[in-house]
């Protein structure tokens, strides 16, 4: 059985375990979807973008309800924290990061 990837997402004062799985969208990039321990969707991590960007990268959604997602996916050591790019979606700009090499074992499914 796949070892899951996860943390505990503590913003808003909140303390809730979850696992982190990967996820391709239509236009081929990756996504990550948090859910909780028992399988419930809890957050998308991430959004597709128009602009092409690496395949072992992401454009992080880091406002609104998702505020504070980039720091606790840095943190719990899901993506690298030096950014690569900054790419306009409607009214914000989304940071994208490269996934670490345990994130991208996990996406790649080793």
């Amino acid at each position: 059985m796949k070892s899951l990837m996860q943390f505990t997402d503590n913003r808003f004062g909140l303390s809730q375990a979850v696992a982190v799985r990967f996820a391709t969208y239509r236009n081929g990039q990756r996504a990550i979807l948090l859910e909780t321990l028992d399988g419930e969707p809890w957050s998308d991590a991430t959004r597709a973008v128009g602009t092409p960007i690496p395949p072992d990268c992401v454009a992080i959604k880091d406002y609104s309800e998702n505020e504070g997602m980039l720091a606790l996916l840095i943190k719990s050591g899901v993506v690298e924290a030096a950014p690569l790019a900054s790419i306009p979606s409607g009214f914000v700009n989304l940071p994208v990061h490269r996934l670490t090499r345990a994130a991208l074992a996990h996406a790649e499914g080793a």
